[in-house]
C-alpha cells in the first residue's frame, strides 16, 4: 500500500506542480554549503525536509538530478517509529505548500538531469 501512495503521490506533484523530479520525497540532495544555508528550511521530519529542499532548489532554478535508487524494508535497526496520522498531516502541508510554490515561481530555469548508471536496467 505505501508503494501505491508513493507512487500515486509523486506522480501528482510531479504533474500538478510542474515539479522537475519525479520523486521530490526520495533520494540524496548534495548542494554547496554556503548555499544549503540560504535555504531557510522549516520542516522538522527528514523526508520533509528533503520535500522541501527539491522544491525550493527547483524555485531558484538549480541543476536537479535525479539516480533511481531502490527503497527495501527495514532490516536492521529496531522497530519503526512511523505514525500514519503525523506523517499525512505533514505530507499533506508539504505537499499543497509545493505545488503553491512552484506555480507561483514558474518562471523558474530550473533543469533535471537523468543519470543512468551502468547495469541499472537490469
Amino acid at each position: 500500500i505505501g508503494h501505491i501512495l508513493s507512487r500515486t503521490a509523486n506522480w501528482l506533484f510531479h504533474h500538478m506542480a510542474g515539479c522537475v523530479l519525479t520523486d521530490a520525497t526520495t533520494g540524496i540532495k548534495m548542494f554547496r554549503r554556503e548555499l544549503f544555508q540560504t535555504f531557510d528550511l522549516q520542516a522538522k521530519v527528514g523526508w520533509a525536509v528533503i520535500f522541501e529542499m527539491s522544491i525550493k532548489a527547483q524555485a531558484r532554478g538549480l541543476k536537479l538530478g535525479e539516480v533511481p535508487i531502490s527503497s527495501i524494508d527495514r532490516l536492521y535497526g529496531g522497530q519503526s517509529t512511523f505514525k500514519a496520522l503525523p506523517w499525512v498531516k505533514e505530507y499533506l502541508k508539504w505537499f499543497a505548500w509545493g505545488i503553491w510554490y512552484l506555480r507561483r515561481n514558474q518562471d523558474s530555469k530550473s533543469t533535471t538531469v537523468q543519470v543512468r548508471l551502468r547495469g541499472a536496467d537490469g
